[in-house]
């Protein structure tokens, strides 16, 4: 990064803000959110029921 010298210490929120200047926004209806949401409510069920299938029960407990 240029000019390291005159600004070490960038925050989180320092780093935020020029990313919100600098990359382009994106065209959001209230459909893509609901999308998007969905989205990811079905990858998260999808890692849950995957993670509960390849668990290995321990000796001596119940199934």
């Amino acid at each position: 990064m240029m000019r390291t010298e005159e600004h070490p210490l960038l925050s989180c929120e320092d780093i935020m803000g020029l990313l919100r200047h600098f990359l382009p926004a994106a065209a959001v209806t209230p459909d893509d959110v609901l999308r998007q949401l969905e989205l990811g409510h079905r990858k998260r069920r999808s890692s849950m029921d995957f993670a509960a299938g390849s668990q290995v029960p321990l000796k001596g407990t119940p199934e």
